[in-house]
């Protein structure tokens, strides 16, 4: 059986893996993630007296100690993830057009569409180099206790999402702007706007609530939307649905504001709103969100694509 592979992403693997660049990243990625995880076990053991190495073992304790590795484990990977897809395809299309190689790969028998899904997936591919590295440090956590294989498979699943949205934002605006440098800095306002302009937004939203006095599900919903494009609050969400948070990691007390009848943790944000129980898991509706992000990206970077002549004008 013969598998046509998309030639844009054959070539992306074989220059990306054949310099140093790829090894670098990777080792400065698991050097990161380790130093990490042994942070928040030394920090646990010490307040606790627990050393699950020694044979001093407290099965309360090292399964919290677990769960706060792996919280803030999935926390350290979402950011690397914000931070590393946006650089390897904001410059997928304006580099190309820099290296003045794009016209050449407009009119050979590959669609547009072809071109940006070869683009997506090279760096899809890397994310997933990186998170196959990481299950080492997850193993550890789930061993420790605390942590199911469900939530492992929830939370690697939306730093898989998390990276198909911000590379198909980046590669809209790499067909969007003629040089890498002006590609480079609107994929990352992007990703900044989802990762800190939502809580802005909903901080904004809930003084003016407060303000004005109103109040009542209609006046939550909207207060709360602009969480629901969060990474970091829909990733909280998905990996601990079903179960209950604990530590005190940023991640557990974002989990807490979205859960259903649950309070906004004061010390994370103040003021504090209860969840419509009768609303969709915000996971969900962040994931119908993603979904028109991503369509929407892919279809203005093919439209770009369509003609040789119009990106360049």
């Amino acid at each position: 059986m013969n598998l046509t592979v998309n030639p844009v992403l054959d070539r992306e693997l074989k220059e990306r893996v054949r310099g140093r660049r790829a090894a670098v990243v990777i080792t400065s990625y698991l050097t990161l993630c380790s130093l990490l995880v042994y942070a928040v076990y030394w920090s646990e053991t010490r307040r606790t007296n627990n050393d699950f190495f020694n044979g001093n073992i407290n099965p309360v304790s090292s399964a919290r100690t677990g769960r706060l590795m792996f919280d803030w484990l999935l926390i350290v990977v979402l950011l690397l993830t914000s931070y590393i897809v946006p650089g390897l395809t904001a410059a997928g299309i304006a580099g190309e057009r820099d290296r003045q190689t794009l016209i050449p790969l407009q009119v050979t028998l590959l669609r547009p569409r072809s071109i940006v899904t070869g683009k997506l997936l090279a760096a899809l591919s890397f994310l997933g180099l990186l998170l196959v590295a990481t299950v080492p440090l997850m193993a550890v956590t789930s061993i420790l206790g605390g942590v199911t294989l469900g939530m492992i498979v929830k939370g690697v699943a939306m730093v898989i999402v998390t990276g198909i949205v911000l590379g198909s934002m980046s590669l809209a605006c790499s067909s969007l702007f003629r040089r890498v440098q002006g590609a480079t800095v609107a994929s990352y306002a992007l990703t900044l706007t989802l990762l800190l302009g939502t809580f802005v937004a909903y901080g904004a939203l809930r003084i003016f609530a407060d303000r004005t006095g109103r109040s009542g599900p209609t006046v939550h919903s909207l207060i709360t939307f602009p969480l629901w494009a969060n990474p970091l609050v829909a990733t909280a969400d998905a990996h601990t649905s079903g179960g209950t948070t604990g530590g005190s990691s940023p991640l557990s007390s974002m989990a807490r504001s979205v859960r259903q009848q649950g309070a906004i943790d004061p010390g994370f944000f103040p003021g504090g709103v209860r969840s419509n129980s009768n609303g969709p898991p915000v996971w969900l509706g962040s994931l119908g969100i993603y979904a028109t992000l991503t369509s929407l990206s892919i279809v203005v970077a093919s439209r770009r694509l369509r003609a040789p002549t119009e990106v360049d004008r």
